[in-house]
């Protein structure tokens, strides 16, 4: 079992209806590799506590790896990215929290509503690096940080037409908090989402 609950996003890019992510500067007619560019933090990380909190990890769990988390959390990604465009957060509802998937729903339903769809396209994930761990007594939690690109940009449902946004590629970074109980076992070799939440 290894860290599959999606806490929140911090830094966030803002989308028509309110969903927020922290957006870079679009780049009129650069490549997906071309707009790729190293996170900017907004703040310090800590490496030597990044280290220690994931030796703790270990200490419980010898089967965690973090470059297997890293893949999960990578995989975790890209199923929000459809569900949001899907319109469908079920899609996604085994990699988030309660308050995210009711947030989530909430302003899908508005789209739904306003007979928008939110189009998001040519996503590539740039980076992710792990820049926060937390051993808990009862949850662990570890914070990733994804550089990433895409097209974003809202269409009517009906005409077609675009509505809000643009076809640039842009470039933004994104911190999301990942959490599993404290006694959990990863399994060797399993770099797939578990189907179930694990509640």
């Amino acid at each position: 079992i290894a860290f599959l609950v999606i806490l929140w996003i911090i830094q966030r890019r803002s989308r028509s209806i309110g969903m927020a992510f922290d957006a870079g500067t679009p780049g009129p007619g650069s490549t997906a590799s071309a707009m790729m560019a190293p996170p900017a933090p907004s703040r310090v990380f800590d490496q030597s506590a990044i280290d220690a909190g994931l030796g703790a990890i270990k200490l419980r769990d010898p089967n965690f790896d973090e470059r297997a988390f890293l893949d999960r959390a990578q995989t975790a990604f890209f199923k929000l990215q459809q569900a949001w465009t899907a319109r469908n957060q079920d899609l996604a509802r085994d990699v988030m929290s309660d308050a995210l998937y009711e947030r989530h729903k909430m302003q899908t339903d508005q789209l739904i509503a306003a007979h928008q769809i939110d189009m998001l396209e040519n996503i590539v994930i740039g980076s992710a690096r792990i820049v926060d761990v937390h051993p808990g007594v009862a949850y662990d939690s570890i914070s990733v940080a994804f550089t990433a690109s895409m097209t974003d940009y809202t269409i009517d449902e009906q005409t077609k037409k675009m509505v809000s946004g643009d076809r640039y590629q842009q470039t933004f970074t994104e911190i999301w908090d990942f959490i599993r109980r404290a006694d959990a076992k990863s399994v060797v070799g399993a770099t797939t989402m578990a189907a179930p939440c694990p509640n």
